[in-house]
């Protein structure tokens, strides 16, 4: 039962972080549009994010814009 609870509580911190990851890309992202009137793709760009992840950080900028 310990193994179970440990593993309970690393997935809640993988989960943590990815969300700090992503909320910290958001952020700078922004930051880059507004302050040097980058476009999202030249945003992205400049911050070497991944394809991968591209689409679900767009996705979230539209939502919260």
């Amino acid at each position: 039962m310990c193994n179970l609870g440990y593993s309970i509580e690393i997935e809640a911190l993988n989960k943590g972080k990815r969300k700090g990851k992503t909320e910290t890309q958001l952020e700078n992202i922004r930051s880059l549009m507004k302050n040097m009137h980058w476009t999202v793709e030249e945003a992205m760009n400049a911050l070497d994010i991944p394809e991968k992840e591209r689409k679900g950080l767009l996705k979230k900028l539209e939502t919260t814009a």
